[in-house]
Protein backbone atom coordinates (compact mmCIF):
# COMPACT_ATOMS: atom_id res chain seq x y z
CA UNK A 1 0.00 0.00 0.00
CA UNK A 2 2.62 2.49 1.06
CA UNK A 3 5.20 1.84 -1.68
CA UNK A 4 2.63 1.76 -4.42
CA UNK A 5 1.05 5.05 -3.41
CA UNK A 6 4.37 6.81 -3.11
CA UNK A 7 5.36 6.06 -6.74
CA UNK A 8 2.65 8.35 -8.13
CA UNK A 9 2.84 12.07 -8.85
CA UNK A 10 2.44 14.54 -6.01
CA UNK A 11 -1.27 15.14 -6.60
CA UNK A 12 -2.09 11.49 -7.20
CA UNK A 13 -0.15 10.32 -4.16
CA UNK A 14 -1.87 13.00 -2.08
CA UNK A 15 -5.28 11.67 -3.21
CA UNK A 16 -4.26 8.14 -2.26
CA UNK A 17 -3.09 9.38 1.14
CA UNK A 18 -6.39 11.21 1.73
CA UNK A 19 -8.34 8.08 0.79
CA UNK A 20 -6.29 5.94 3.18
CA UNK A 21 -6.76 8.49 5.97
CA UNK A 22 -10.52 8.46 5.37
CA UNK A 23 -10.52 4.66 5.55
CA UNK A 24 -8.47 4.81 8.76
CA UNK A 25 -10.95 7.30 10.25
CA UNK A 26 -13.81 4.92 9.44
CA UNK A 27 -12.02 2.06 11.17
CA UNK A 28 -11.15 4.21 14.19
CA UNK A 29 -14.72 5.48 14.61
CA UNK A 30 -15.92 1.87 15.04
CA UNK A 31 -13.77 1.51 18.16
CA UNK A 32 -14.52 4.42 20.55
CA UNK A 33 -12.38 4.74 23.63
CA UNK A 34 -13.99 3.04 26.60
CA UNK A 35 -13.59 5.79 29.18
CA UNK A 36 -15.42 8.58 27.40
CA UNK A 37 -16.80 7.26 24.11
CA UNK A 38 -14.42 9.37 22.06
CA UNK A 39 -12.59 8.12 18.99
CA UNK A 40 -9.36 9.07 17.28
CA UNK A 41 -9.52 10.79 13.91
CA UNK A 42 -6.88 12.02 11.46
CA UNK A 43 -6.44 14.61 8.76
CA UNK A 44 -3.63 16.08 6.69
CA UNK A 45 -1.86 19.05 8.27
CA UNK A 46 0.52 21.44 6.51
CA UNK A 47 3.34 23.25 8.28
CA UNK A 48 3.37 27.08 8.25
CA UNK A 49 6.21 27.03 5.73
CA UNK A 50 4.49 24.59 3.37
CA UNK A 51 3.10 27.25 1.02
CA UNK A 52 6.63 28.58 0.50
CA UNK A 53 8.37 25.28 -0.23
CA UNK A 54 5.79 22.82 -1.58
CA UNK A 55 6.41 23.94 -5.14
CA UNK A 56 9.98 22.65 -4.80
CA UNK A 57 8.80 19.07 -4.28
CA UNK A 58 6.01 18.93 -6.86
CA UNK A 59 8.25 16.80 -9.08
CA UNK A 60 8.03 13.83 -6.73
CA UNK A 61 5.42 12.17 -4.53
CA UNK A 62 4.20 13.50 -1.19
CA UNK A 63 6.63 11.26 0.73
CA UNK A 64 9.46 13.77 0.30
CA UNK A 65 7.26 16.60 1.58
CA UNK A 66 6.43 14.46 4.59
CA UNK A 67 10.07 13.66 5.26
CA UNK A 68 10.92 17.37 5.19
CA UNK A 69 8.17 18.16 7.70
CA UNK A 70 5.99 20.11 5.26
CA UNK A 71 3.21 17.55 5.41
CA UNK A 72 2.07 15.68 8.54
CA UNK A 73 -0.85 13.60 9.78
CA UNK A 74 -2.74 15.36 12.59
CA UNK A 75 -4.26 12.89 15.08
CA UNK A 76 -6.96 14.25 17.36
CA UNK A 77 -9.78 13.00 19.58
CA UNK A 78 -13.43 13.44 18.63
CA UNK A 79 -16.20 13.35 21.24
CA UNK A 80 -19.70 12.53 20.01
CA UNK A 81 -22.33 14.74 21.60
CA UNK A 82 -25.36 12.67 22.56
CA UNK A 83 -28.33 13.33 24.82
CA UNK A 84 -27.63 12.35 28.40
CA UNK A 85 -29.10 12.87 31.87
CA UNK A 86 -25.65 13.10 33.42
CA UNK A 87 -24.01 16.27 34.58
CA UNK A 88 -22.54 16.68 31.11
CA UNK A 89 -25.54 17.22 28.79
CA UNK A 90 -25.33 17.43 24.99
CA UNK A 91 -28.50 17.63 22.91
CA UNK A 92 -27.43 18.63 19.40
CA UNK A 93 -25.93 15.33 18.21
CA UNK A 94 -22.84 17.05 16.79
CA UNK A 95 -19.16 16.41 17.47
CA UNK A 96 -16.39 18.43 19.03
CA UNK A 97 -12.63 18.14 18.51
CA UNK A 98 -10.44 17.76 21.58
CA UNK A 99 -7.40 19.89 22.20
CA UNK A 100 -5.38 16.69 22.82
CA UNK A 101 -3.62 16.08 19.53
CA UNK A 102 -0.32 15.01 18.05
CA UNK A 103 1.27 14.87 14.62
CA UNK A 104 2.62 11.78 12.89
CA UNK A 105 4.71 11.43 9.77
CA UNK A 106 3.48 9.70 6.62
CA UNK A 107 5.93 6.89 7.31
CA UNK A 108 4.50 6.41 10.83
CA UNK A 109 0.97 6.40 9.40
CA UNK A 110 1.68 3.63 6.89
CA UNK A 111 4.09 1.66 9.06
CA UNK A 112 2.24 1.71 12.40
CA UNK A 113 -1.10 3.51 12.58
CA UNK A 114 -2.87 2.25 9.46
CA UNK A 115 -1.80 -1.41 9.82
CA UNK A 116 -2.84 -1.34 13.49
CA UNK A 117 -6.31 -0.07 12.60
CA UNK A 118 -6.63 -2.76 9.92
CA UNK A 119 -5.90 -5.37 12.60
CA UNK A 120 -8.64 -4.14 14.95
CA UNK A 121 -11.55 -5.95 13.25
CA UNK A 122 -9.68 -9.23 13.72
CA UNK A 123 -10.63 -9.05 17.37
CA UNK A 124 -7.69 -9.08 19.75
CA UNK A 125 -9.71 -9.09 22.96
CA UNK A 126 -8.72 -8.01 26.44
CA UNK A 127 -8.86 -11.65 27.52
CA UNK A 128 -6.39 -12.66 24.81
CA UNK A 129 -4.14 -9.76 25.78
CA UNK A 130 -4.12 -10.86 29.41
CA UNK A 131 -3.37 -14.44 28.36
CA UNK A 132 -0.41 -13.26 26.27
CA UNK A 133 0.97 -11.27 29.21
CA UNK A 134 0.57 -14.27 31.52
CA UNK A 135 2.43 -16.52 29.07
CA UNK A 136 5.22 -13.93 28.80
CA UNK A 137 5.61 -13.63 32.57
CA UNK A 138 5.52 -17.41 33.01
CA UNK A 139 8.19 -17.80 30.32
CA UNK A 140 10.51 -15.36 32.08
CA UNK A 141 9.84 -17.01 35.46
CA UNK A 142 10.51 -20.49 34.05
CA UNK A 143 13.76 -19.31 32.45
CA UNK A 144 14.94 -17.83 35.74
CA UNK A 145 14.06 -21.07 37.53
CA UNK A 146 15.90 -23.14 34.91
CA UNK A 147 19.01 -21.02 35.30
CA UNK A 148 19.11 -21.31 39.10
CA UNK A 149 17.47 -24.66 39.95
CA UNK A 150 20.77 -26.50 40.36
CA UNK A 151 22.36 -23.87 42.66
CA UNK A 152 21.62 -23.75 46.35
CA UNK A 153 21.66 -20.44 48.20
CA UNK A 154 24.98 -21.38 49.82
CA UNK A 155 26.56 -22.22 46.45
CA UNK A 156 25.39 -18.95 44.93
CA UNK A 157 26.76 -17.00 47.90
CA UNK A 158 30.11 -18.79 47.66
CA UNK A 159 30.31 -17.98 43.96
CA UNK A 160 29.76 -14.28 44.66
CA UNK A 161 32.24 -13.95 47.54
CA UNK A 162 35.91 -13.06 47.14
CA UNK A 163 38.20 -16.10 47.39
CA UNK A 164 40.73 -14.21 49.57
CA UNK A 165 38.79 -12.05 52.04
CA UNK A 166 35.57 -14.15 51.80
CA UNK A 167 33.46 -10.98 51.58
CA UNK A 168 30.55 -10.39 49.19
CA UNK A 169 32.23 -7.77 47.00
CA UNK A 170 32.16 -7.29 43.25
CA UNK A 171 35.24 -8.79 41.65
CA UNK A 172 37.69 -8.39 38.80
CA UNK A 173 38.74 -11.30 36.59
CA UNK A 174 42.37 -12.03 35.67
CA UNK A 175 42.70 -12.48 31.89
CA UNK A 176 45.06 -15.49 31.75
CA UNK A 177 43.80 -17.85 34.44
CA UNK A 178 40.27 -16.39 34.89
CA UNK A 179 40.56 -16.37 38.68
CA UNK A 180 38.57 -13.62 40.38
CA UNK A 181 39.03 -11.49 43.48
CA UNK A 182 37.66 -8.23 44.81
CA UNK A 183 39.20 -4.84 44.00
CA UNK A 184 40.63 -4.37 47.49
CA UNK A 185 42.41 -7.72 47.52
CA UNK A 186 43.73 -7.22 44.00
CA UNK A 187 45.29 -3.86 44.94
CA UNK A 188 46.89 -5.27 48.10
CA UNK A 189 48.12 -8.47 46.45
CA UNK A 190 49.60 -6.67 43.44
CA UNK A 191 51.78 -4.51 45.72
CA UNK A 192 53.30 -7.66 47.31
CA UNK A 193 53.41 -10.24 44.52
CA UNK A 194 53.64 -10.60 40.74
CA UNK A 195 51.71 -13.89 40.55
CA UNK A 196 48.11 -15.05 40.89
CA UNK A 197 47.32 -15.98 44.53
CA UNK A 198 45.42 -19.09 43.40
CA UNK A 199 47.54 -20.67 40.65
CA UNK A 200 50.79 -18.61 40.81
CA UNK A 201 50.41 -17.64 37.16
CA UNK A 202 52.57 -14.60 36.36
CA UNK A 203 50.94 -11.16 36.51
CA UNK A 204 53.92 -9.24 35.14
CA UNK A 205 52.38 -8.79 31.70
CA UNK A 206 48.85 -8.16 32.95
CA UNK A 207 47.80 -4.55 32.40
CA UNK A 208 44.91 -2.94 34.19
CA UNK A 209 43.19 -2.68 30.82
CA UNK A 210 43.03 -6.49 30.63
CA UNK A 211 40.80 -6.66 33.69
CA UNK A 212 37.03 -6.71 33.36
CA UNK A 213 34.56 -6.16 36.15
CA UNK A 214 32.76 -9.34 37.16
CA UNK A 215 29.37 -8.35 38.53
CA UNK A 216 27.52 -11.66 38.87
CA UNK A 217 26.78 -14.91 37.04
CA UNK A 218 24.82 -13.00 34.43
CA UNK A 219 27.71 -10.87 33.26
CA UNK A 220 27.33 -12.64 29.91
CA UNK A 221 23.66 -12.57 28.97
CA UNK A 222 21.35 -13.11 26.04
CA UNK A 223 18.93 -10.54 24.68
CA UNK A 224 16.08 -11.91 26.79
CA UNK A 225 17.99 -10.84 29.89
CA UNK A 226 18.46 -7.37 28.43
CA UNK A 227 14.71 -7.30 27.93
CA UNK A 228 14.21 -8.27 31.57
CA UNK A 229 16.58 -5.48 32.63
CA UNK A 230 14.46 -3.03 30.68
CA UNK A 231 11.31 -4.46 32.24
CA UNK A 232 12.75 -4.03 35.74
CA UNK A 233 13.54 -0.40 34.93
CA UNK A 234 10.01 0.00 33.58
CA UNK A 235 8.53 -1.45 36.78
CA UNK A 236 10.68 0.94 38.85
CA UNK A 237 9.35 3.87 36.83
CA UNK A 238 5.81 2.66 37.34
CA UNK A 239 6.45 2.31 41.05
CA UNK A 240 7.74 5.89 41.23
CA UNK A 241 4.87 7.20 39.11
CA UNK A 242 2.25 5.33 41.13
CA UNK A 243 3.66 6.80 44.34
CA UNK A 244 4.22 10.28 42.88
CA UNK A 245 1.78 10.78 39.98
CA UNK A 246 2.68 14.48 39.86
CA UNK A 247 5.90 13.49 38.07
CA UNK A 248 3.77 12.91 34.97
CA UNK A 249 3.17 16.66 34.85
CA UNK A 250 6.89 17.12 34.15
CA UNK A 251 6.70 15.19 30.88
CA UNK A 252 6.81 17.11 27.63
CA UNK A 253 8.91 19.61 25.69
CA UNK A 254 10.85 22.52 27.13
CA UNK A 255 9.09 25.65 25.77
CA UNK A 256 12.27 27.72 26.07
CA UNK A 257 14.57 25.28 24.25
CA UNK A 258 14.38 27.14 20.93
CA UNK A 259 15.22 30.46 22.58
CA UNK A 260 18.14 29.03 24.57
CA UNK A 261 19.62 27.27 21.56
CA UNK A 262 19.17 30.30 19.32
CA UNK A 263 21.00 32.61 21.73
CA UNK A 264 23.97 30.24 22.10
CA UNK A 265 24.23 29.61 18.34
CA UNK A 266 24.20 33.31 17.48
CA UNK A 267 26.66 34.17 20.27
CA UNK A 268 29.13 31.51 19.14
CA UNK A 269 28.89 32.41 15.45
CA UNK A 270 29.38 36.10 16.22
CA UNK A 271 32.42 35.25 18.34
CA UNK A 272 33.90 33.20 15.48
CA UNK A 273 33.33 36.04 13.01
CA UNK A 274 35.04 38.54 15.32
CA UNK A 275 38.18 36.37 15.63
CA UNK A 276 38.99 36.23 11.91
CA UNK A 277 42.17 38.32 12.38
CA UNK A 278 43.14 37.21 15.90
CA UNK A 279 46.37 35.41 16.76
CA UNK A 280 46.36 31.64 17.19
CA UNK A 281 47.20 31.80 20.89
CA UNK A 282 44.27 34.14 21.49
CA UNK A 283 41.97 31.90 19.46
CA UNK A 284 43.03 28.83 21.46
CA UNK A 285 42.58 30.63 24.79
CA UNK A 286 39.11 31.94 23.91
CA UNK A 287 38.14 28.54 22.50
CA UNK A 288 39.08 26.78 25.76
CA UNK A 289 37.78 29.28 28.31
CA UNK A 290 34.68 30.51 26.44
CA UNK A 291 33.78 28.78 23.19
CA UNK A 292 34.13 25.29 24.65
CA UNK A 293 31.34 26.00 27.13
CA UNK A 294 29.06 27.20 24.33
CA UNK A 295 29.73 24.30 21.98
CA UNK A 296 29.43 21.71 24.74
CA UNK A 297 26.14 23.33 25.67
CA UNK A 298 24.99 22.85 22.07
CA UNK A 299 26.21 19.24 22.04
CA UNK A 300 24.03 18.53 25.06
CA UNK A 301 21.19 20.49 23.48
CA UNK A 302 21.40 18.00 20.60
CA UNK A 303 21.23 15.23 23.22
CA UNK A 304 18.06 16.87 24.52
CA UNK A 305 16.62 17.11 21.01
CA UNK A 306 17.34 13.43 20.34
CA UNK A 307 14.60 12.77 22.91
CA UNK A 308 12.25 15.25 21.18
CA UNK A 309 12.24 17.59 24.16
CA UNK A 310 11.92 20.90 22.30
CA UNK A 311 8.82 20.16 20.19
CA UNK A 312 6.14 17.49 20.24
CA UNK A 313 6.70 16.90 16.52
CA UNK A 314 9.93 14.90 15.97
CA UNK A 315 10.79 16.52 12.64
CA UNK A 316 10.95 19.97 14.23
CA UNK A 317 13.43 18.64 16.78
CA UNK A 318 15.57 17.33 13.92
CA UNK A 319 15.60 20.70 12.20
CA UNK A 320 16.49 22.44 15.46
CA UNK A 321 19.23 19.86 16.04
CA UNK A 322 20.73 20.66 12.64
CA UNK A 323 20.58 24.36 13.57
CA UNK A 324 22.25 23.70 16.94
CA UNK A 325 24.92 21.70 15.09
CA UNK A 326 26.11 24.74 13.09
CA UNK A 327 28.73 26.17 15.52
CA UNK A 328 30.07 22.69 16.28
CA UNK A 329 31.64 22.65 12.83
CA UNK A 330 31.22 18.90 12.19
CA UNK A 331 27.88 17.32 11.16
CA UNK A 332 26.76 14.95 13.94
CA UNK A 333 23.24 15.80 15.09
CA UNK A 334 21.23 13.23 13.12
CA UNK A 335 23.77 10.42 13.49
CA UNK A 336 24.04 11.02 17.24
CA UNK A 337 20.30 10.48 17.67
CA UNK A 338 20.43 7.08 15.94
CA UNK A 339 23.10 5.73 18.25
CA UNK A 340 21.99 7.46 21.44
CA UNK A 341 18.51 5.92 21.50
CA UNK A 342 20.14 2.48 21.31
CA UNK A 343 22.26 3.45 24.32
CA UNK A 344 19.05 3.91 26.33
CA UNK A 345 17.43 0.71 25.12
CA UNK A 346 20.50 -1.56 25.21
CA UNK A 347 22.69 0.08 27.83
CA UNK A 348 26.00 -1.72 28.21
CA UNK A 349 25.36 -4.34 25.53
CA UNK A 350 28.58 -5.00 23.64
CA UNK A 351 28.25 -4.33 19.92
CA UNK A 352 25.03 -2.32 20.28
CA UNK A 353 25.69 0.40 22.84
CA UNK A 354 28.41 2.49 21.18
CA UNK A 355 29.06 4.25 24.49
CA UNK A 356 31.04 1.16 25.52
CA UNK A 357 34.79 1.48 24.72
CA UNK A 358 36.22 -1.03 22.29
CA UNK A 359 38.53 -3.89 23.24
CA UNK A 360 41.40 -2.03 21.56
CA UNK A 361 40.86 1.01 23.79
CA UNK A 362 40.72 -1.18 26.89
CA UNK A 363 44.00 -2.93 26.02
CA UNK A 364 45.95 0.17 24.99
CA UNK A 365 44.77 2.73 27.53
CA UNK A 366 46.35 1.27 30.67
CA UNK A 367 48.50 3.93 32.34
CA UNK A 368 48.42 7.59 33.34
CA UNK A 369 49.93 8.87 30.09
CA UNK A 370 47.67 6.75 27.87
CA UNK A 371 44.58 7.70 29.86
CA UNK A 372 45.51 11.39 29.68
CA UNK A 373 45.77 11.16 25.90
CA UNK A 374 42.51 9.20 25.79
CA UNK A 375 40.72 11.91 27.78
CA UNK A 376 42.16 14.63 25.53
CA UNK A 377 40.90 12.79 22.44
CA UNK A 378 37.79 11.15 23.85
CA UNK A 379 35.51 13.14 21.53
CA UNK A 380 37.35 11.56 18.59
CA UNK A 381 36.74 8.12 20.10
CA UNK A 382 33.05 8.91 20.56
CA UNK A 383 32.82 10.10 16.96
CA UNK A 384 34.76 7.32 15.22
CA UNK A 385 33.94 4.32 17.43
CA UNK A 386 30.48 3.77 15.84
CA UNK A 387 31.90 4.16 12.33
CA UNK A 388 34.29 1.24 12.90
CA UNK A 389 32.26 -1.01 15.22
CA UNK A 390 28.69 -0.53 14.00
CA UNK A 391 28.39 1.66 10.90
CA UNK A 392 24.86 2.61 9.88
CA UNK A 393 23.91 3.51 6.30
CA UNK A 394 23.31 7.27 5.97
CA UNK A 395 19.83 8.46 5.10
CA UNK A 396 18.11 11.58 3.87
CA UNK A 397 18.47 13.42 7.17
CA UNK A 398 22.20 12.72 7.36
CA UNK A 399 22.53 14.18 3.87
CA UNK A 400 20.61 17.30 4.92
CA UNK A 401 22.69 17.64 8.10
CA UNK A 402 25.93 17.21 6.15
CA UNK A 403 24.94 19.62 3.36
CA UNK A 404 23.85 22.44 5.67
CA UNK A 405 26.89 22.06 7.92
CA UNK A 406 29.39 22.03 5.04
CA UNK A 407 27.63 25.02 3.48
CA UNK A 408 28.09 27.02 6.69
CA UNK A 409 31.73 25.94 7.04
CA UNK A 410 32.51 26.93 3.44
CA UNK A 411 30.72 30.26 3.87
CA UNK A 412 32.63 30.93 7.10
CA UNK A 413 35.97 30.30 5.36
CA UNK A 414 35.00 32.25 2.24
CA UNK A 415 33.74 35.38 4.00
CA UNK A 416 35.78 35.43 7.25
CA UNK A 417 38.73 33.12 6.74
CA UNK A 418 40.10 29.87 8.15
CA UNK A 419 40.64 31.22 11.66
CA UNK A 420 36.91 31.67 12.26
CA UNK A 421 36.21 28.05 11.32
CA UNK A 422 39.23 26.87 13.31
CA UNK A 423 37.84 28.61 16.40
CA UNK A 424 34.54 26.71 16.08
CA UNK A 425 36.21 23.31 15.65
CA UNK A 426 38.72 24.00 18.44
CA UNK A 427 35.86 24.98 20.75
CA UNK A 428 34.25 21.62 20.06
CA UNK A 429 37.24 19.37 20.64
CA UNK A 430 38.99 21.15 23.52
CA UNK A 431 35.61 21.25 25.26
CA UNK A 432 35.30 17.48 24.84
CA UNK A 433 38.76 16.65 26.18
CA UNK A 434 40.61 17.67 29.33
CA UNK A 435 37.88 20.12 30.25
CA UNK A 436 35.47 20.34 33.22
CA UNK A 437 32.43 20.12 30.94
CA UNK A 438 33.69 16.84 29.47
CA UNK A 439 33.71 15.18 32.88
CA UNK A 440 30.15 13.99 32.31
CA UNK A 441 31.37 11.53 29.65
CA UNK A 442 33.20 9.66 32.43
CA UNK A 443 30.92 10.32 35.38
CA UNK A 444 27.74 8.96 33.79
CA UNK A 445 28.54 5.25 33.43
CA UNK A 446 32.19 4.56 34.27
CA UNK A 447 32.21 2.33 37.33
CA UNK A 448 33.97 3.62 40.43
CA UNK A 449 31.62 1.66 42.69
CA UNK A 450 31.10 -1.80 41.13
CA UNK A 451 27.61 -2.06 42.61
CA UNK A 452 26.31 0.91 40.61
CA UNK A 453 26.16 1.38 36.84
CA UNK A 454 24.84 4.93 36.39
CA UNK A 455 25.83 8.00 38.40
CA UNK A 456 24.42 11.50 38.78
CA UNK A 457 26.27 14.78 39.19
CA UNK A 458 24.72 17.50 41.36
CA UNK A 459 27.11 20.39 40.76
CA UNK A 460 26.81 23.93 39.36
CA UNK A 461 27.72 23.00 35.77
CA UNK A 462 24.24 21.51 35.37
CA UNK A 463 23.13 25.09 34.68
CA UNK A 464 25.20 25.10 31.47
CA UNK A 465 24.65 21.49 30.39
CA UNK A 466 20.88 21.07 30.25
CA UNK A 467 21.10 19.26 33.63
CA UNK A 468 22.70 16.21 32.02
CA UNK A 469 24.27 15.57 35.43
CA UNK A 470 20.91 14.26 36.67
CA UNK A 471 21.70 11.08 34.79
CA UNK A 472 19.92 8.47 36.88
CA UNK A 473 16.84 10.64 36.72
CA UNK A 474 17.27 11.03 32.96
CA UNK A 475 17.54 7.28 32.34
CA UNK A 476 14.47 6.68 34.48
CA UNK A 477 12.42 9.38 32.74
CA UNK A 478 13.94 10.32 29.35
CA UNK A 479 10.77 12.21 28.38
CA UNK A 480 11.35 14.84 31.08
CA UNK A 481 13.40 17.84 29.84
CA UNK A 482 16.61 18.79 31.59
CA UNK A 483 15.19 21.93 33.18
CA UNK A 484 12.76 19.76 35.21
CA UNK A 485 14.94 16.78 36.15
CA UNK A 486 15.88 18.35 39.49
CA UNK A 487 12.20 18.19 40.43
CA UNK A 488 12.24 14.40 40.00
CA UNK A 489 14.96 14.14 42.63
CA UNK A 490 13.11 16.54 44.91
CA UNK A 491 9.82 14.64 44.62
CA UNK A 492 11.16 11.05 44.72
CA UNK A 493 14.25 11.73 46.81
CA UNK A 494 14.26 8.33 48.55
CA UNK A 495 14.94 6.62 45.20
CA UNK A 496 18.06 8.71 44.50
CA UNK A 497 19.56 9.90 47.79
CA UNK A 498 21.04 6.47 48.54
CA UNK A 499 22.93 6.29 45.24
CA UNK A 500 26.53 7.39 44.79
CA UNK A 501 26.80 10.77 43.07
CA UNK A 502 29.38 13.43 42.26
CA UNK A 503 29.88 17.12 42.98
CA UNK A 504 32.81 17.82 40.64
CA UNK A 505 33.45 16.70 37.07
CA UNK A 506 37.06 17.91 37.26
CA UNK A 507 37.64 15.59 40.22
CA UNK A 508 36.19 12.68 38.23
CA UNK A 509 38.66 13.29 35.40
CA UNK A 510 41.54 13.37 37.91
CA UNK A 511 40.37 10.16 39.60
CA UNK A 512 39.96 8.43 36.24
CA UNK A 513 43.47 9.32 35.07
CA UNK A 514 45.34 8.64 38.32
CA UNK A 515 43.62 5.47 39.57
CA UNK A 516 45.35 2.48 37.92
CA UNK A 517 42.34 0.23 38.60
CA UNK A 518 40.06 2.44 36.49
CA UNK A 519 40.12 2.87 32.72
CA UNK A 520 38.06 2.31 29.56
CA UNK A 521 37.42 -1.23 30.83
CA UNK A 522 35.55 0.14 33.88
CA UNK A 523 32.09 -0.34 32.45
CA UNK A 524 29.26 -2.71 33.21
CA UNK A 525 29.37 -4.79 30.05
CA UNK A 526 26.73 -7.16 28.75
CA UNK A 527 27.38 -9.44 25.80
CA UNK A 528 24.61 -10.87 23.67
CA UNK A 529 25.12 -14.59 23.08
CA UNK A 530 23.32 -14.47 19.76
CA UNK A 531 25.80 -11.88 18.51
CA UNK A 532 28.82 -14.11 18.96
Amino acid sequence: MYIGSMRKSFKDSLKVLEADIQHANTLASDFPRDYDGASLQMRISYSPAAHLFLFLVQWTDCHLAGALGLLRILIYKVEFRVFSLCARVYVDGTTTMSTHERKASIREFYAVIYPSLLQLPKGVTDTEDRMQKAVCLERYKRRDDDENWHCTDIEIEREEECGICMEMNSKIVLPNCNHAMCFKCYREWRTRSQSCPFCRDSLKRVNSGDLWVYTDTRDVVDMATVTRDNLRRLFLRRQILSKYPQIKDLFGPDPFALLKIGVVVLLQLCTAISLNNAGWLKILAIAYFFGSFLNHNLFLAIHELSHNLAFSTPVYNRWLGIFANLPIGVPMSVTFQKYHLEHHRFQGVDGIDMDIPSQTEAHLVTNVIAKSIWVLLQLFFYAFRPLFLKPKPPGLWEFINFSIQIALDVAMVYFRGWKSLAYLILSTFVGGGMHPMAGHFISEHYVFNPKQETYSYYGPLNLLTWSVGYHNEHHDFPRIPGNKLHKVKEIASEYYDGLDSYKSWSQIIYMYVMDHTVGPFSRMKRKAKNSE
